[in-house]
């Protein structure tokens, strides 16, 4: 006949010479070369596996050892020793706040410092207002006139915050961090505490230069935000290869069988 799957058969035929030859060649020869590009995929999305389990059981679990609040006392302990800071640890009284960063005339820093740290290791993402509102009612409480705000985790604040959060309230300035960040944000606050007496004590001092170096801290920070969101950008990408991947395999398979199938009708019509 003159159909056009008669047609596509003679030609098969007439390529292949009936032995199927041609269709050997092209399996694997494509087999070939997608092989590098799968076993890089495939190795690559197996890693990325691997780390997010490793994090999801580090984020679930609370690892033998102390809780997360008495990890945060004690890193802040170190924290404040050499500058002769008192630390203590309040949340077993089950009132708002559960570390007190304290100074006084006897620290090498600015004194009259009350900074209140809540600790959580919860991933519930809270929003900037929500973290103000938590954190003045904690100020409040303890009489402090600075907070911190410690998530174990970057899931612990809203996605939009990223890891670093700066704000003002009545009772004074507060940071909402991940725990990585704690040692730092205790030095920002001191810094802003020390700056503002300085502002203070004499008219003639000139802060500019300092102020312009907290800034170049947040602008750091807030770069490191935006690598890591380039870099789970990266992850789902790499994904989503090997899901494309996979399914190019299969097509590529049921068009080879395909082939396969009408050489087999084309050998038979013709033998």
């Amino acid at each position: 006949t003159g159909s056009i799957q008669h047609t596509l058969e003679k030609s098969l035929k007439e390529l292949t010479g009936g032995d199927g030859a041609l269709v050997k060649t092209f399996r694997e020869s494509f087999t070939e070369m997608l092989k590098p590009l799968q076993e890089k995929v495939d190795a690559l999305g197996e890693q990325i596996r691997k780390d997010e389990a490793v994090a999801e059981v580090v984020e679930q679990t609370t690892l033998k050892g102390p809780g997360y609040e008495e990890r945060v006392a004690t890193e802040l302990s170190e924290i404040g020793r050499p500058i002769g800071a008192h630390v203590e640890h309040i949340g077993a009284d089950n009132k708002p706040g559960d570390v007190l960063f304290i100074t006084d005339e006897n620290s090498a820093a600015q004194s009259g410092i009350r900074i209140i740290v809540e600790a959580r290791d919860k991933q519930d993402e809270k929003g900037r207002k929500q973290l103000s509102d938590e954190l003045i009612t904690k100020m409040s409480e303890r009489d402090a006139n600075a907070g911190i705000y410690v998530c174990k985790t970057r899931k612990g604040l809203g996605k939009t915050l990223g890891d670093w959060v700066e704000g003002v309230n009545d009772r004074g300035p507060w940071i909402a961090t991940t725990h990585e960040h704690l040692a730092a944000a205790i030095r920002m606050l001191l810094v802003q505490f020390r700056l503002q007496a300085l502002k203070s004590k004499d008219a003639d001092f000139d802060g500019a230069a300092v102020e312009a170096q907290i800034q170049q801290i947040r602008t750091s920070l807030n770069r490191v935000h935006q690598i890591r969101k380039k870099s789970n950008a990266a992850k789902e990408s790499m994904e989503f290869i090997s899901e494309e991947s996979l399914l190019l395999k299969n097509e590529v398979n049921q068009a080879l069988i395909g082939i396969e199938e009408a050489l087999r009708k084309a050998t038979s019509v013709n033998s």
